[in-house]
């Protein structure tokens, strides 16, 4: 253990050894028998105690104030002095003894109190000699104890630094963050330059939900210390807390120019030029870190991550299966690979990975949390390949793996929805919203379960409530025009979200969801300026691009721009079947038979129970005279989803290509 500070005699050298703390009556009458000649030779001593200690002799200075307590046993100054001195030499037990003498003396003797805070709270940083599962209890009595006489030196009117920086840290350490504020504002006031003021008042702002002003005070930080990397690292993750992430890029990157070698700045920045969209960049950095620490699992994770966002699957997947070699009991590598095959939609593939993995995690007793992420993964895998009975036990293990986690509850309220179970949906949902009161994602599923269950205005009614309760949240008003719209309230829904949109100028999901609900309803021209305000909104926005692009094929519409809007779409997604179906129909119309099948075959292996891809695959082969494989996926078809399709129009195809030859 090491104390690192002093904590001085000058300011008791104004002290009348006989008394108590300056200006304060003694705590009891002096000893009318004591000596005089005594007296004056134990403040003599303290005199020359102060010169020795000023003159760097501490170990002597402790020896003389030895002497003084002999010769005048009742001025709690002097063992206060000692407490300081013992402090000084690291003897955190001596000092307590001492401090606590003077406090026998007097307990209000504020430099008692001081000794004895900055004591215990140098001991509940570090509290030395205990063993390391009692650490913990340690450093919560320390603190608690450092609190309480720091607390009391402070109010006794001591003016220490140290004092205040170290009272407020701990009320931070403790989670009393207004109280940390309080006593930390006028303190950084007075000292504008202290950068450790300005980050510890910072930490307090931010415990307290004061963001803004934990903002302003790091960023005044780092204007008195630019070079900082303290103040630097602190800025940055504020700004991650905050979505700031070029802010946040900056700051890491000038705090990683400074300490060149500090790889967790590195990895930092890394992550948050790849949150905000910089992914070459943060390639670059990231590579560094792996090409100067090659077996570190952490910076290769997040390179897979980055390739796997530059849609580079093949480099993904090599950066995600060197970190299972590097950590084959770790679960983020399987992670890693498993987000690769989602992309690419490899559903059979990921099952094959992830189950064992998910096996061995149990029996070794794994953190839930890792099981839980692994556990959804597989769980949407079966759901898409259509085993909803595993997909269903999955989910189920993820809810029992993070039971405080929400979403684990959502998902599984999905599958159920999803299998054609809604009344288990009901159920299950009903219950999870009862342990997780007014989560709105719970809420739009368990409202989407009951209008599944035929309780229709009972689920518009949750979702009502939510949006009453969550205004601020694009996600409840898009929630609640879906249920209008699966109840037959079109209009409604269209209204309401025609009224939400003005309130979120910049977001773009109410404005999506206003464009799929008009095109529905064949108001195109409308639904097409819908969809071009997302565009330019966010002009990587797939969702809309796709959209946008196979609303104007299926019109046969200025199908060149309808290709590029497509092509623009799996530049984001390009696994993504629904986008290979999109372009693959609108070189379809633009009569590319080949460049149609190559695409409309990708889409229909992938998704082999959506019917109207299938019926799209079955018309291109039909045009270029395979009638047998067209009336499989026409078939294909008719056993699939049923959605959007018309039985009867494909049983006149499939007739047709069997009078053509077809089988």
């Amino acid at each position: 253990m090491n104390i690192r500070w002093s904590i001085g005699l000058a300011v008791m050298a104004s002290s009348v050894v006989v008394t108590g703390a300056a200006g304060q009556a003694p705590a009891e009458p002096p000893d009318p028998a004591r000596s005089y000649v005594e007296r004056g030779e134990a403040y003599d001593l303290f005199i020359q105690a102060l010169r020795l200690e000023d003159e760097g002799e501490i170990v002597q200075a402790v020896e003389v104030l030895a002497r003084a307590a002999e010769l005048d046993a009742e001025a709690p100054a002097i063992p206060a002095a000692q407490a300081g001195l013992y402090a000084r030499l690291n003897q955190a037990n001596n000092a307590i003894e001492a401090a606590g003498r003077a406090l026998a003396l007097d307990a209000e003797y504020v430099d008692a109190h001081r000794v004895l805070g900055l004591v215990f709270a140098a001991l509940a940083e570090q509290p030395a000699g205990q063993p390391a599962d009692q650490r913990s209890a340690s450093a919560e009595s320390y603190q608690r104890r450092a609190l309480t006489h720091l607390e009391q030196a402070a109010s006794g009117g001591v003016e220490d630094a140290r004092v205040t920086f170290s009272l407020g840290r701990l009320l931070v350490e403790s989670g009393a963050f207004n109280e940390a504020v309080a006593a930390l504002e006028p303190f950084v006031r007075d000292r504008p330059g202290f950068v450790d003021g300005l980050l510890l008042l910072a930490t307090a702002y931010a415990g307290a939900g004061r963001a803004g002003e934990a903002t302003e005070a790091l960023e005044e930080a780092v204007r008195g210390r630019p070079r900082s990397v303290r103040a630097l690292s602190a800025l940055a993750e504020l700004y991650e807390a905050e979505g700031r992430w070029g802010d946040a890029a900056d700051a890491y990157g000038r705090a990683a120019a400074r300490r060149p070698s500090d790889v967790d700045l590195k990895r930092r920045w890394a992550a948050a030029l790849l949150n905000g969209g910089e992914q070459e960049r943060a390639r670059t950095v990231i590579e560094e870190v792996v090409q100067a620490r090659p077996s570190d699992g952490g910076a290769i994770y997040l390179l897979s991550e980055i390739e796997r966002r530059l849609n580079n699957f093949d480099a993904a997947e090599a950066a995600a299966r060197q970190v299972i070699a590097l950590e084959p009991d770790g679960a983020r590598g399987i992670y890693a690979l498993a987000q690769v095959f989602l992309d690419r939609r490899q559903y059979s593939e990921l099952v094959e990975v992830v189950e064992p993995f998910v096996r061995d995690l149990r029996e070794r007793g794994a953190a839930p949390r890792e099981l839980a992420m692994l556990l959804v993964q597989s769980g949407a895998s079966h759901l898409t390949l259509g085993d909803s009975e595993a997909a269903l036990a999955a989910f189920e293990l993820a809810r029992e793996a993070a039971p405080d986690d929400p979403i684990m509850e959502a998902y599984l309220g999905q599958a159920y929805l999803e299998s054609g179970q809604p009344e288990d949906a009901v159920a299950s949902l009903s219950e999870a919203r009862e342990r997780h009161a007014d989560d709105l994602r719970l809420d739009g599923m368990y409202a989407r379960a009951l209008v599944a269950t035929g309780r229709a205005q009972q689920g518009i009614d949750v979702m009502e409530t939510a949006v009453a309760r969550h205004p601020e949240n694009p996600l409840a008003h898009v929630n609640l025009a879906n249920l209008l719209v699966e109840t037959g309230r079109v209009n409604d829904a269209v209204a309401a979200l025609r009224d939400a949109e003005p309130r979120f100028p910049t977001d773009t999901a109410i404005l999506f969801q206003l464009g799929a609900i008009l095109e529905q309803q064949a108001l195109y021209a409308d639904a097409e300026q819908a969809f071009r305000v997302v565009i330019e909104r966010d002009p990587s926005h797939h969702q809309a691009l796709n959209y946008l692009g196979y609303m104007l094929a299926d019109r046969s519409d200025r199908l060149d721009e309808s290709v590029e809007l497509i092509q623009r779409a799996l530049e984001s997604d390009p696994h993504n079947g629904a986008y290979l179906d999109s372009l693959g129909w609108a070189y379809f119309k633009l009569e590319e038979w080949k460049l149609a099948e190559t695409y409309l075959r990708q889409a229909a292996e992938q998704m082999t129970r959506d019917s109207v891809i299938q019926d799209h695959f079955g018309d291109v082969l039909f045009q270029q005279g395979q009638f047998t494989a067209a009336v499989e996926a026409w078939e294909r078809a008719l056993a699939g989803d049923a959605d959007s399709i018309e039985p009867s129009v494909i049983e006149r195809k499939i007739e047709d290509a069997r009078q053509r030859g077809g089988r």
